[in-house]
């Protein structure tokens, strides 16, 4: 899987972006501050997401959160794109050497 934050939206939840999404991908957006290969929408977390309040069903953090500075920022910014039945799953780095997930 790729490294970085991914959107799953229920319905088109972009404020506004250029990236153009294709119809296989209509609602799961890729989202990181450099353009690549599976990034939908460029954005900085530090600034916010380009994503409606309470729009979004999960968004999978992926090798992100254990290295960001201001965490709680981004988690409330995380938490207010979140649709009040979302979900945040999140791997834990290490966890399957000590015996727990896979």
């Amino acid at each position: 899987m790729w490294d970085g934050l991914v959107v799953g939206a229920r319905r088109a939840a972009r404020r506004s972006t250029s990236a153009a999404v294709p119809p296989s991908r209509k609602h799961l957006y890729g989202v990181d501050m450099y353009p690549a290969e599976p990034v939908d929408v460029l954005a900085d977390l530090r600034v916010g997401l380009p994503f409606a309040d309470r729009s979004v069903d999960r968004v999978y953090a992926v090798h992100v959160l254990e290295h960001l500075v201001d965490l709680v920022s981004v988690m409330n910014e995380l938490h207010r794109i979140l649709a009040d039945d979302g979900a945040l799953p999140r791997p834990v780095p290490g966890l399957a050497r000590r015996g727990g997930g896979g």
